[in-house]
């Protein structure tokens, strides 16, 4: 069931009619919320999170901010501010839904 929602948030993610969509500041808490809860219950909480964050309406700047946060506790934040200037949120999105569904496949076919 999960593989199967977010192989649907994936295809979301990068249909053109869900570009539009935003969610306001107010939404902010119920996102983190829910993106916990199913990114724990999934193990894939950063890409979870990284889906409701681009809807957030965050600029490309405050959106890789919060990754490098996280990324400054685990490892990566110097390779990631070299490469952040060379990318583009759609880029990010695209990747996100790539690796998401292919994590879904696997997940789903009982790989992982």
């Amino acid at each position: 069931m999960i593989a199967l929602l977010l192989i649907l948030f994936s295809i979301l993610e990068v249909s053109p009619s869900f570009q539009k969509v935003q969610f306001g500041k107010d939404k902010l808490v119920w996102g983190g919320i829910l993106s916990g809860f199913f990114g724990g219950l999934s193990g894939i909480q950063g890409a979870i999170r990284s889906a409701f964050l681009i809807k957030s309406g965050l600029s490309k700047e405050v959106y890789i901010a919060t990754g490098v946060v996280i990324a400054c506790l685990v490892a990566g934040a110097y390779m990631g501010k070299r490469v952040l200037k060379k990318v583009t949120l759609r880029s990010i999105q695209l990747l996100i839904a790539v690796i998401l569904i292919f994590i879904s496949l696997a997940l789903g076919m009982g790989l992982i």
